[in-house]
């Protein structure tokens, strides 16, 4: 992801980032440390973090729709839950 984020900022774009958290093959609690990382590498870099949605809503293997709408209308609709600050 950082080489992403430093190759758009070296030619002057800025990087929005929808950022999808695993928390199945990583402790549930393991992605506010790797926002957190994401959040202080973009505020150098003309980047942001956009949204932050969990593979559980995501990626839903069960065929769940309820489940996966939260995703669809988040990244379609930008339909969520409004922060200034991702991790707190």
């Amino acid at each position: 992801m950082e080489y992403l984020i430093d190759v758009c900022h070296k030619h002057g774009v800025a990087t929005i980032v929808h950022a999808i958290t695993d928390g199945r093959d990583v402790g549930p609690q393991t992605g506010i440390g790797f926002v957190a990382r994401l959040h202080e590498y973009c505020q150098t870099r003309n980047s942001h973090i956009q949204s932050i949605i969990g593979r559980y809503y995501a990626m839903d293997r069960d065929n769940r729709w309820e489940r996966v709408a939260k995703a669809y209308d988040l990244f379609v609709k930008g339909q969520g839950q409004v922060v200034s600050n991702p991790i707190g």
